[in-house]
């Protein structure tokens, strides 16, 4: 996976959980070393994914459409949008791209099989 390039993406509901993004930036990262990948961005944001245009959202974006990155980075699924409509709508902007979305748990396997 070396030569790679991601965006970490990590999100949260609510302020009272903002000590969460640093948690799931370093997961993240520590996976991501692990692989070889270069992170070519991060973005933390509190914010409830409901709606696809946040600030962290529009920054991913911008790196997806001018082929800045090869993979996104996120600790779950959940951590993009929490309507499956969305999330089919983001999938379809990435594959239109070639843009891959890994988890963790996603980075965590594919490090047990390097």
């Amino acid at each position: 996976m070396k030569d790679l390039n991601a965006f970490i993406y990590c999100r949260v509901s609510d302020n009272h959980k903002a000590y969460l993004l640093d948690y799931q930036e370093k997961k993240l990262i520590e996976c991501s070393k692990q692989l070889g990948i270069n992170i070519a961005a991060v973005s933390k944001e509190v914010d409830e994914g409901k709606y696809f245009y946040s600030r962290g959202i529009r920054c991913l974006e911008h790196y997806i459409i001018n082929h800045k990155i090869d993979l996104i980075l996120i600790y779950d699924q959940t951590r993009l949008f929490i309507f499956n409509d969305l999330n089919d709508e983001f999938k379809l902007l990435c594959d239109k791209n070639n843009i891959t979305v890994l988890t963790l748990n996603d980075l965590q396997i594919l490090t047990l099989i390097e």
